[in-house]
């Protein structure tokens, strides 16, 4: 595992060298991810429409705008404005930190808050499209066909064109780049100050994955956890000492290691600040939350009903009408499931050889790569109502997965490992060998897998493109209608008598808190502060009176209340 492999058409850790007769290939493969991108956010592209909706989408724009607020000294970083004055508000949902990098270049450009966060997200995806293609070409060596192939199963999926309306979830686009910094951590293993230089910038990443999205930041220690152990489980099976393994590294690193996760350590430092009391808080989802966002054994290749291929099948099917909600719409391409099992049975013929020689660790990683995949795809499914599951001992034993609630969104993130070591494997078998009888034979398979490329992207065109239901017109004449609130108005909570729903209420208080840079009691995220129940249920007939005693318990003052259908404000004493 701590060295690059020298051989020609073997899998390799080492990198491409570089040829000036890819350039056209190369040209050639950006003008077909350039199009795909286009093509893939077709219907928001240029227009009016906005990525998600008006709710979670609207939730995690206002989020990423802290950390603009944060940037211009309008705000501090732990709070975010909302059920004032509970504190590290940041903490109730995903800090979206690298969002609001991206997010506030482009505000400090010009651009107003609703297209920054259109286009920040956007920008994510493009980076982890272009990042996916530098670490299959030019860090796993690749041929431009199965880079490609493994482009575009990973990020151009169906299944992401869908919930790309969790906005929080295109941090999988990040993922790529991680990986990048960690595969050069290993092919500089001998090189102390490479080994360091990728070592420290992987950690970094890392960090920030976490301080981005929680969700793909667990699934990611989570799939790195089920690899390991697998990849170890293999050593042992293939005759080699995991101690000599062990030994290997750490006996290489020594020392350095302690840097590493001392450097870890205090990166993370802030997070445990803000993060441990909300843990404590909450003290993790009851299992029985978790149980209707578990996918089934048809989830596997549940796409949205709208894809293009699928929906004549999975619509008589009525998959809606199950005991669970729609995160379980995350399903795979079945071209990429297909080609994903395939390519594992003709390795196992055409890699008789290298098992024998026991010589090649690289393809190990990839058989335990393809083997985690398998792993945790059956471990999140149930198998019964009450989520009998492995994932069940996840949930009991691991700790921070308690507070995970959308389980299905594993699916989702293993399309990436999934792509990876399918175009990778793929890669090998039809890299010409020296002898012309196995050329011929591999070469015979050229015509299938040019089939299936085509059906591959076929099998991810949803008619109606990424998830968008809201416009940034409806929003920006949304907030621009709202009257000014009072100059000595600090906090305020809002009431309404129209016929929306409480999450977008909520949404509405906490977007003119941001606009106008005030507090307020109301708010909506993954988690509610102790003794806000009464608050949360703004539409109900005892909403008033439990924000008079929030506002009791907590000693407000001059507190207003903004009447969203009539567009005033008044004193919360004068009512």
């Amino acid at each position: 595992m701590f060295h690059a492999a020298e051989r020609k058409g073997d899998f390799v850790l080492s990198a491409a060298k570089t040829n000036k007769k890819d350039l056209p290939l190369f040209l050639i493969s950006v003008t077909i991810l350039l199009f795909c991108e286009a093509f893939f956010f077709r219907n928001v592209l240029f227009n009016d429409r906005l990525i998600a909706d008006n709710l979670d989408g609207r939730l995690t724009m206002l989020i990423t705008e802290h950390w603009h607020r944060v940037v211009c000294g309008k705000a501090s970083v732990a709070d975010i404005g909302m059920m004032y004055p509970s504190p590290n508000t940041l903490g109730y949902s995903d800090l979206l930190l690298v969002y609001g990098v991206i997010h506030t270049l482009l505000r400090f450009a010009g651009l107003d808050v609703f297209l920054a966060y259109k286009y920040t997200i956007i920008a994510v995806h493009i980076f982890g499209t272009f990042t996916a293609y530098y670490l299959l070409k030019r860090v796993l060596n690749c041929r431009h066909f199965w880079t490609l192939f493994g482009v575009i199963a990973f990020s151009f999926s169906d299944t992401y064109a869908a919930h790309i309306g969790h906005t929080q979830l295109a941090a999988i686009s990040f993922l790529p780049f991680v990986t990048i910094l960690w595969v050069r951590f290993f092919q500089n293993f001998n090189n102390r100050k490479k080994r360091n230089i990728y070592a420290f910038s992987g950690i970094l990443s890392l960090v920030l994955l976490v301080y981005t999205s929680w969700y793909i930041a667990c699934f990611t220690a989570l799939f790195i956890m089920i690899f390991g152990v697998i990849y170890a489980i293999e050593l042992v099976v293939y005759d080699r000492k995991l101690s000599s393994e062990l030994k290997g590294f750490f006996g290489t690193v020594r020392f350095d290691i302690l840097l590493y996760i001392v450097f870890g350590a205090v990166l993370m430092i802030p997070f445990a600040v803000l993060e441990l009391p909300v843990m404590k808080m909450s003290g993790g989802r009851p299992f029985t939350q978790v149980v209707p966002h578990m996918p089934e054994i048809i989830d596997i290749i549940h796409v949205p009903d709208t894809n293009w291929l699928m929906r004549s099948f999975l619509v008589p099917l009525e998959l809606w009408k199950r005991d669970v909600t729609g995160e379980v719409v995350e399903g795979f391409s079945i071209v990429l499931l297909f080609v994903f099992v395939l390519v594992k049975l003709l390795m196992v013929r055409y890699g008789k050889k290298e098992h024998d020689e026991k010589e090649n660790r690289t393809l190990i990683i990839y058989e335990a790569l393809w083997a985690a995949v398998v792993v945790s795809i059956v471990s999140t499914v149930r198998l019964s109502s009450t989520g009998l599951s492995v994932w069940r001992l996840f949930y009991e034993l691991i700790p921070g997965i308690s507070s995970l609630r959308a389980i299905a969104r594993f699916f989702l993130y293993l399309s990436f490992p999934m792509a990876m070591v399918t175009a990778v494997t793929a890669n090998k078998l039809t890299t010409a060998h020296s002898a012309p009888d196995e050329r011929k034979e591999k070469n015979s398979y050229s015509l299938l897998w040019g089939l299936a490329f085509i059906m591959l992207f076929v099998s991810n065109i949803d008619v109606k493109g990424v998830s968008s239901a809201w416009t940034h017109s409806s929003g920006s004449n949304f907030i621009n209608s709202v009257a000014p609130p009072p100059e000595d108005c600090k906090i305020f909570y809002i009431v309404d008598d129209s016929e929306k729903g409480k999450i977008e209420v909520h949404l509405d208080a906490y977007e003119i808190a941001d606009q106008y840079g005030i507090q307020t009691i109301n708010g909506y995220t993954g988690l509610i502060p102790t003794g806000y129940d009464g608050v949360w249920e703004c539409l109900s007939q005892n909403y008033r009176s439990a924000v008079a005693e929030w506002i009791r318990i907590h000693d407000l003052h001059d507190v207003y209340v903004y009447d969203l259908t009539t567009n005033t404000w008044t004193k919360h004493d004068d009512e």
